[in-house]
C-alpha cells in the first residue's frame, strides 16, 4: 500500500519513529517487514487524523498493533 501525499515535519518524523520503535520493540509484535511497513503507514494515517500528540498516537497505534500483529509471549498467534 502506497503512502499518501502528507508531508511529516522533522519533529513529526521523530515522533513517528518514537511510536513506531516502542511498538515494534514489544515482545507480542510480530516482526516481519510486511507487519513493520503496515505499521508505519497506519502511523501516518493517524497523523492524516490529526493525531500529533505522542501519548494518544503511541496508544492508539500500540491498539492497531495489538489487534493486526500480535502473537502470545510464546511467540504463538493469538489470531
Amino acid at each position: 500500500m502506497p503512502f499518501s501525499n502528507v508531508v511529516l515535519l522533522p519533529d513529526q518524523l521523530a515522533l513517528g519513529k518514537r511510536v513506531f520503535d516502542r511498538i515494534v520493540a514489544e515482545p507480542w509484535f510480530i516482526k516481519t517487514k510486511e507487519n513493520e511497513y503496515s505499521l508505519a503507514s497506519a502511523i501516518v494515517r493517524e497523523f492524516e487524523k490529526g493525531m500529533i500528540q505522542e501519548s494518544a498516537l503511541a496508544y492508539r497505534c500500540r491498539m492497531i498493533a495489538k489487534e493486526r500483529y500480535s502473537a502470545n509471549v510464546d511467540g504463538t498467534d493469538q489470531g
